[in-house]
């Protein structure tokens, strides 16, 4: 197992162990969290906490798209799914150290939940998303970081949810 492989497992894991199993509240509107973690590959995973609490899968099109567009989110529980627009709210603040090969963007997005499957028909709301990918570039023959047109030998964001949401 790949150093990135097992770092990303051993957050989903230890993050899951501290949810409780999936449920949907009788309330129809309140506060939902969802944190979600992108590993470099793959889809992401969800966890939710609010009107909607448990652990799901996350898949967007944000590489489908020209970079700063909007992009279609879709959070995936047992109950259904969840559908969200995304948009950037600002410019992404980008840090890079040479020494450790690290590069940290941070940036901020909105989210409008437009609907959704199964428990979740006609669900809305939307949220602000404070949003951190952290990335870990290879090493060159003489010890210089790779540049961005080589594949980082780590990758993962974390994003951080909180909003609104309503259930029919």
């Amino acid at each position: 197992m790949t150093i990135k492989k097992f770092a990303a497992a051993a957050i989903v894991g230890g993050l899951a162990l501290m949810t409780s199993p999936n449920q949907v509240l009788a309330e129809t509107s309140g506060t939902q969290r969802f944190t979600v973690l992108i590993p470099a590959e793959g889809p992401g995973t969800v966890i939710a906490t609010g009107l909607v609490t448990g652990v799901g899968s996350e898949v967007d099109t944000r590489e489908q798209v020209p970079p700063g567009s909007p992009f279609q989110a879709t959070y995936t529980f047992p109950e259904g799914q969840l559908f969200a627009t995304v948009a950037a709210a600002g410019r992404p603040q980008i840090e890079f150290n040479p020494v450790s090969c690290v590069t940290t963007i941070n940036l901020v997005d909105t989210a409008t939940i437009t609907g959704g499957t199964g428990a979740f028909e006609g669900a809305s709301g939307s949220s602000t998303d404070t949003v951190r990918v952290i990335s870990v570039a290879g090493r060159g023959d003489g010890g210089r970081c790779l540049g961005p047109e080589h594949p980082p030998i780590f990758e993962l964001g974390i994003i951080r949810s909180e909003g609104t949401l309503t259930l029919p």
